[in-house]
């Protein structure tokens, strides 16, 4: 390596030295600088524990945090272990790559890896990947590459609980929290509780967004450590510290009073670490939150994050899912509603609101169907008014209402239950 080469790596170094931050923050910046340098589409840590490589840092598309396979089944066992170097512009001219069948499937066209090493050991290995030819990757991007995991395998020495294996979610207690929510808060209290299970964070809640307002408004909380997040609690969206974490595109804040002091909520309930992810219908907006938060300043493994976001998706199913049984609902009752307008129409007199001849024929045949033989008779009743016609023809039908009244009234308090009018011609009733 050329000197001004190792002199341009150690510069790099030495200012994502210089930057700080959490584990998390470190890392994904070194990853965002390899991703630039190497012009590739993802780059993410890959570390081996317990015979399987997990995903814990990652940036790009291609691969997710929290993803994991056995390890000798993996790109970065043949990298950790020198099968394959550390640059394949094209994976099908690479003899051991181009027998593999999963990257095809994958889209992947280039590689390029090292290994990482922490505690005199290989831990992992750092990886970036591109669905198109990496052809221009050269002795340059081998070495930020090598540099940037050497980086990063300082922090995993420095930091060794970040390599430690982290609580995981209990896929059987998702599965069954998914399958037992038939609502929302029926899915979302045992979320919660899983997000508390993993995270170890105080308090973890589901909040909605009221954008007319706006304002945000806790719905569901879990609260078992020291601080305390009231379920139906109101903040203006202005003031959240949700809206903070989504505008700057910081998921986890472990010094919430020093990055966000002038959160008026945030103070009131002494939050110092703060995890959120949005809950987003499926036209993108925000519709909700789905948090975690602590009163002291607290690590949260990234891969706890992806499983964040994995439940505000479920959440965010289960809430169009209740909106789209609601308006459905509303539209049967909307139906039902008509139906039952056109059926007077059809079945009762217009003048009286009595059945009219099609209407008690449908009437009785109910009736006689439903008649016990033997124990119950059905009756007809006629009534007929003299003279009805010739009043309402010669005066109209708000007289012949009228005339109509006191008739309606006796024949109202003989009316039993299960008993029909109707209406047989101008000036006759039936009962």
């Amino acid at each position: 390596m050329s000197d001004d080469l190792t002199g341009s790596r150690s510069a790099l170094i030495t200012l994502l030295r210089a930057a700080g931050g959490t584990v998390s923050e470190r890392i994904t910046r070194a990853l965002d600088v390899v991703v630039e340098a190497l012009h590739m589409e993802a780059a993410f840590v890959g570390e081996f524990r317990d015979g399987r490589r997990v995903v814990t840092h990652a940036v790009g598309p291609l691969v997710e945090v929290g993803m994991s396979q056995p390890a000798e089944e993996t790109v970065c066992h043949l990298i950790a272990s020198g099968e394959v170097g550390p640059l394949v512009p094209d994976t099908a001219d690479d003899a051991v790559l181009a027998a593999r069948s999963d990257l095809p499937l994958l889209g992947l066209r280039s590689i390029a890896g090292v290994p990482l090493r922490a505690r005199g050991q290989v831990v992992g290995t750092l990886c970036c990947l591109s669905q198109e030819s990496g052809a221009l990757l050269n002795e340059r991007d081998a070495a930020t590459l090598q540099a940037v995991g050497g980086y990063i395998g300082e922090i995993l020495e420095e930091a060794p609980e970040a390599s430690a294996a982290p609580r995981q979610v209990d896929l059987l207690q998702l599965s069954a929290a998914v399958a037992a929510g038939h609502d929302l808060e029926g899915m979302a209290r045992p979320l919660l509780h899983l997000i508390r299970q993993v995270t170890q964070l105080d308090s973890a809640f589901l909040s909605l967004v009221d954008w007319d307002v706006p304002q945000q408004r806790v719905l569901f909380a879990l609260n078992e450590g020291e601080l305390t997040i009231p379920e139906g609690i109101s903040a203006p969206w202005s003031d959240t510290l949700c809206r903070r974490a989504l505008d700057e595109g910081r998921p986890l804040t472990t010094n919430v009073p020093e990055v966000w002091g002038d959160s008026q909520a945030a103070r009131m309930l002494g939050i110092v670490t703060y995890l959120t992810v949005p809950v987003v219908d499926s036209t993108g907006s925000v519709i909700g939150t789905l948090c975690g938060a602590g009163h002291r300043e607290q690590e949260v493994d990234p891969r706890h994050v992806a499983s964040m976001e994995m439940f505000a998706r479920l959440v965010a199913g289960q809430l169009e899912s209740e909106a789209a049984r609601r308006a459905e609902l509303a539209r049967m009752a909307a139906i039902e509603e008509r139906m039952g307008r056109l059926r007077d129409l059809a079945e009762r007199d217009q003048l009286t609101g009595l059945l009219n001849r099609g209407g008690i024929q449908g009437w009785l045949a109910t009736a006689l169907n439903e008649l016990r033989p033997g124990t119950e008779q059905l009756a007809v009743a006629f009534i007929d008014l003299n003279e009805f016609k010739p009043i309402n023809d010669t005066h109209g039908h708000a007289v012949g209402v009228g005339v109509t009244e006191p008739d309606l009234t006796i024949t109202e308090v003989l009316h039993r239950a299960d008993e029909e009018m109707y209406r047989v011609k101008a000036d006759r009733r039936a009962a």
